[in-house]
């Protein structure tokens, strides 16, 4: 079991030039997930064309309110060791379930490595 701090950001508001604004909330410490620094490969359009990149994943509790563009910080393990010091930013969240109620959150973060 690894833990993480969750800064929500609110979106939606524009500023007098009329672009999008993010505001960064209070940080929650110590949220209880699992983290994944390879889950989910997938292709992106690089400056040499397409690439494969390893997109770290977190996992959260079904009732965690991680949601997109949220701040990930603080990823550590058991021991209490960082693994990831971020920020992260949460690009997409999918409720992941199997026979019955929602299991878990699948949280992937825009931020990946270059295979």
């Amino acid at each position: 079991m690894h833990t993480y701090t969750r800064t929500s950001v609110a979106t939606g508001t524009e500023d007098s030039q009329g672009n999008d604004t993010n505001t960064p909330g209070v940080p929650v410490p110590d949220q209880p997930c699992l983290y994944d620094p390879a889950a989910t490969p997938r292709l992106r359009i690089g400056t040499g064309g397409l690439v494969e990149v390893d997109v770290p994943t977190l996992y959260v509790l079904p009732d965690d309110p991680l949601k997109s563009d949220d701040i990930v910080t603080n990823i550590t393990d058991s021991g209490c060791a960082a693994i990831v010091p971020g920020p992260l930013t949460v690009d997409t969240v999918t409720m992941l379930s199997g026979v019955g109620p929602e299991v878990l959150k699948q949280a992937s973060l825009r931020e990946g490595l270059v295979r």
